[in-house]
């Protein structure tokens, strides 16, 4: 069964409670850590997709780094290193309010989405995949693509 949200009041709903789970995070904090975030709001599934999304920029960030014309990222000491590299960096997440405030809301939005029409998630989700690795994209996300 499929629930038609009205979208504008999703965006003010997902703005809000952004704005409300930061005001709250950040009264004495500057940053906030990936283990903070798992345990950031009361929903699992929202939590996940924060992480979900910083997970996405990463992949485009270091998508761009590898696209340099100048240096060999396929070398395998080159990608020890990077694989290296990316794993100590996970453990370093580190968002200012202005950056994790707008992950909240999206997080919100989509977590709302699932519930109400999964099929219309997934059918997104399963278009992100890249051509030929739908497989491979599920089993990647599987851990953050359940409804908690």
């Amino acid at each position: 069964m499929t629930v038609q949200i009205n979208t504008n009041y999703l965006e003010k709903y997902s703005e809000d409670y952004a704005r409300r789970v930061c005001e709250k995070f950040f009264t004495d904090r500057q940053f906030i850590t990936g283990q903070d975030i798992i345990q950031l709001t009361s929903s699992t599934q929202v939590n996940f997709f924060i992480i979900k999304r910083l997970f996405e920029l990463w992949q485009e960030e270091l998508a761009k780094l590898k696209s340099s014309p100048y240096f060999d990222y396929r070398d395998i000491a080159v990608h020890d290193a990077l694989t290296q590299f990316m794993n100590v960096l996970s453990r370093r997440i580190k968002v200012e309010r202005s950056n994790l405030e707008p992950l909240i809301k999206s997080a919100v939005a989509q977590a709302i989405q699932v519930a109400t029409d999964p099929v219309s998630f997934y059918q997104k989700e399963i278009g992100k995949a890249p051509q030929g690795k739908i497989n491979d994209y599920l089993r990647e996300n599987k851990k953050i693509l359940q409804v908690a």
